[in-house]
Order: structure tokens, then sequence, then C-alpha cells
């Protein structure tokens, strides 16, 4: 539609300044389109705009039909204040604010992927640490009319994180956990277990041929997946070079893009407006939703692709 990449972007948590969050376009080679296409008004001011923006602490984003989808969170104001999870809307031509769903049932989602049909599924990475909570792993689905159900709950999920829809419209989802990378019916239904090269996967592509990419955000690697032959990954072949399956050569890391006296863009998802180039998700700053896994400075944290979205 832009041929952009949508970059929403976080500033301080909401337990320091509430609304602190911005969307910018970035182009394909790394330079700024626009800093700030949403959010342009400080915090303060934008509960006067008609209609208000809020937006406080994106995390995963895509876009559908035209629609920018986002995983935000409202509340967590105080140190051990409750939060709940929101999905907000804003008009890819216009950048106008176009809706929310509050889920009540989770303080915060990590990804999303929406369907055509304007069906969101969303995970919920849930307990860390030595004993943690299986029940807290979660996949939701939030229907076009705003009602949200757990599609999947606990094992084979280990700390779900990126999730996509294959070509067959099934779910798929990948654990920080461990190597898994899970297929599920959309009834929630297991239909194929596969796993990655290593532990620690953040985000995923998957193209129209069904071959999956998986970032291992932990590990520093990039893990194929391809519909025939099992799942054949590709490794690190040197602990001081990290794969590249796209480009095949390591690419130098860039410095953050500095939007703002003080403010620094570390962007907590991204997602394309054109279906001709792959997502990327950048690291989480300091005063992420409890539970969020932090990632190595200036590493990857996800990358996946919607060819022929709009």
């Amino acid at each position: 539609m832009r041929g952009v990449i949508v970059v929403p972007n976080r500033g301080v948590p909401p337990n320091v300044r509430t609304h602190d969050a911005w969307i910018s376009f970035i182009n394909h080679d790394g330079s700024v389109h626009t800093a700030r296409w949403v959010g342009v008004q400080p915090p303060a001011e934008r509960a006067d705009l008609t209609p208000p923006l809020v937006l406080n602490e994106p995390l995963g984003s895509d876009i559908a039909n035209g629609t920018l989808y986002v995983a935000d969170r409202d509340g967590g104001t105080g140190a051990n204040g409750p939060s709940v999870a929101v999905i907000r809307r804003f008009d890819m031509r216009t950048g106008a604010p176009a809706g929310e769903i509050r889920v009540s049932g989770s303080a915060w989602f990590n990804d999303i992927e929406v369907a055509d049909d304007g069906t969101v599924y969303a995970t919920q990475t849930g307990d860390r640490g030595d004993n943690p909570d299986p029940a807290t792993w979660q996949v939701w689905r939030i229907t076009p009319d705003g009602a949200a159900s757990i599609l999947v709950q606990g094992a084979p999920l280990y700390q779900p994180n990126g999730i996509a829809i294959d070509p067959q419209g099934n779910v798929v989802v990948v654990n920080v956990g461990d190597p898994g990378v899970l297929t599920f019916s959309p009834a929630g239904a297991l239909v194929k277990t596969e796993h990655a090269a290593q532990d620690g996967s953040d985000g995923l592509v998957i193209m129209p041929d069904g071959t999956k990419y998986v970032s291992i955000v932990l590990r520093g690697g990039v893990s194929r997946l391809r519909p025939r032959g099992a799942g054949r990954a590709h490794r690190p072949q040197h602990p001081e070079r990290r794969v590249d399956v796209l480009r095949r050569r390591r690419e130098p890391r860039e410095a953050p893009v500095q939007l703002r006296a003080g403010v620094t863009a570390r962007a907590a998802s991204v997602a394309t407006a054109s279906g001709s180039a792959p997502r990327t998700r950048h690291p989480v700053p300091a005063g992420a939703p409890p539970g969020w896994l932090p990632s190595p400075p200036g590493s990857p944290c996800d990358s996946r692709a919607r060819p022929g979205r709009r």
C-alpha cells in the first residue's frame, strides 16, 4: 500500500509516562522515511485529539485489509499495577485510530497475526523462571466482533512468541523455551510439530510455498524449515558468525535511529506495508511488561513476511 516498513516504537514505560509510543515509516534501505507518522503530539496532548490517540507499549503488529493492528496494553502505571491487553487498530491511509479490542483475560500479548477475515491470533508468552506455570502459555483468538477466547493453553506451548498463518490457514507458533515450531488448526488441534535449529525463537516468516524462517533471538541464528525434507535448518557455522539465510553474509549492526532528544527508536515490532519485504522486530527497551524476554542489544528480534497482503 505504501511501500515502507511500519514501525511501532516505545518510549518510556507507562509507570513513568502513559501514551509515550509512536509509529514510524522506515525505507527498505534502513533510512527514516517519516519519524512520526502517528504520535507527533506530546503524550499530554493526545487525549484532546478527535479521536483520542492511545498508544502505550506496542509489541507485535500486523497489517490486513488496509488496517494496522498493534498489540498494546493499558494499565501498569504502578510498580504492581494491573495491566490489560489491548488490540489497537489504525487506518493505513490516514493513521487515524480505527478502534480497539480490550482482552481482560490477558495482561499483555507478545505477537499477533491477523487472518483475512479480521480474526486476530495472539500469543501470551507467560511465565519464565525455574517454576513457570504452563497455564500462562497461551494462544488467543479474537474475532472481528471482539469475542476473545483461549485457543491453545499449556504444553506443547513453551513460552510462545512468534505467530503466523501458513498457506493452508493453520496457525503456526514458535516457542522461546524450546525449539518447537507448532502448527495448530484454526480450531486449536495440534497438526504438526517441527523443530528449529536452536531454542530461543522469536520471529516467524512463512513464505507462499510453506517454507518457514525462524529468528532465534536468544542464540543469534535463523532457522529455515522447508515443507519437504523434515525441517532442514541452518545453524551458525562459527561462534562469531551468525547465519543470515536471506543474504548469506554477516550484516553490520546498525545504530538505533535517534528520533528526538533523549529518545532512541527501538522498535517493539514491525509490520510491513508492502508484501515484498519481511518485517523485523527489534530489541525492547527497559520497562517491558513482566515476562518479556530481552534481546541482546542490536540483535534482530523478529522477521516475518506477508507476501501479497495489503
